[in-house]
């Protein structure tokens, strides 16, 4: 077991700016708008309460007040509603799991939660997604994803982080028979449509707006795909495949990775932490394959470099 300690440098909870109910923030940037102290206090922040919790590498997300924490327990996927103030338990709800991953390493859950329209969504280690009433725990349907589109056994297990738009759920669940995407009916549960024979990442879609157009942006274990946000109905947009040409020894954070794009053009870029490049319509990200998130900035010039 490990401890998830709350830590806050506001005077009280009414210093609030905002909620945080899905993966690196509202908007998946991570990104606060709000005003952050900017000098700590001599004895560190203050501690609000403190919490003993299971397996995992799942965040926890807030909103209206309360702290929804996802991890494993024993032979358990553990959902919990906390106030986020008091650390006071209001619901919980599990399920079993038997995952192990390849390297007997944490068994625990990988992917966030995420909270909208007064429902909560979790996507377990094992391929189980899940959609729970916000307000009670209450569960609303479940699906076993890596069993229903039959899904390859990863390294490390599901840890693409759900994307909620409208009344629908997209995912990179790298399902057989074209369901290397998926989009669900959000309330549901029911497959929409899928897109893609691209295995899974461990990489979560982002929306952005690109050239004037909204797009649903996908970093596959193949490479950057756009299956298509504004009712395209899983007709792959765009899709640009990556294959590393040469790789120098890992454990230099400044080298250099040269990887060939679909177009055979070359890109460039620091590895560490990530980085995406391109001109034009163009993109391409090296560095940590498939375990960064696709950050789009588009310029007056086109694509400029974005440390990820």
């Amino acid at each position: 077991m490990s401890r998830l300690v709350l830590a806050i440098v506001m005077a009280s909870l009414s210093a609030w700016a905002q909620d945080w109910p899905d993966f690196r923030g509202p908007e998946r940037n991570g990104v606060y708008p709000g005003t952050i102290a900017e000098k700590l206090p001599a004895n560190g922040p203050e501690m609000l309460w403190e919490k003993s919790v299971g397996a995992g590498f799942s965040n926890p997300v807030v909103a209206n007040g309360r702290l929804i924490l996802f991890h494993r327990v024993g032979s358990e996927e553990v959902v919990e509603a906390l106030d986020a103030g008091t650390g006071k338990p209001i619901w919980k709800q599990a399920y079993p799991t038997k995952y192990r991953d390849d390297f007997g390493f944490d068994p625990g859950p990988r992917a966030s939660p995420v909270i909208a329209g007064g429902q909560v969504y979790t996507f377990g280690a094992e391929g189980t997604l899940t959609c729970l009433s916000f307000a009670s725990g209450e569960r609303i349907w479940q699906v076993r994803a890596n069993e229903e589109y039959g899904v390859a056994k990863g390294f490390f297990g599901a840890a693409s982080t759900p994307l909620i738009d409208g009344n629908r759920l997209f995912l990179n669940v790298g399902g057989a028979d074209g369901a290397g995407i998926v989009a669900l009916d959000k309330d549901t549960g029911k497959l929409l449509w899928k897109a893609t024979e691209d295995d899974a990442s461990y990489s979560s879609p982002v929306m952005a707006e690109i050239q004037g157009k909204r797009r649903l942006v996908f970093f596959t274990r193949e490479g950057l795909g756009d299956p298509g946000a504004g009712g395209r109905q899983g007709v792959l947009c765009a899709t640009l495949a990556l294959a590393v040409e040469r790789v120098s020894e890992c454990g230099d954070a400044n080298r250099v990775e040269r990887h060939r794009a679909a177009d055979g053009q070359l890109r460039y870029g620091r590895a560490g932490a990530g980085f995406l490049w391109g001109r034009g319509t163009e993109s391409a990200v090296v560095g940590r394959r498939g375990a960064v998130e696709p950050l789009l900035d588009a310029g007056a010039a086109g694509w400029r470099g974005v440390w990820l």
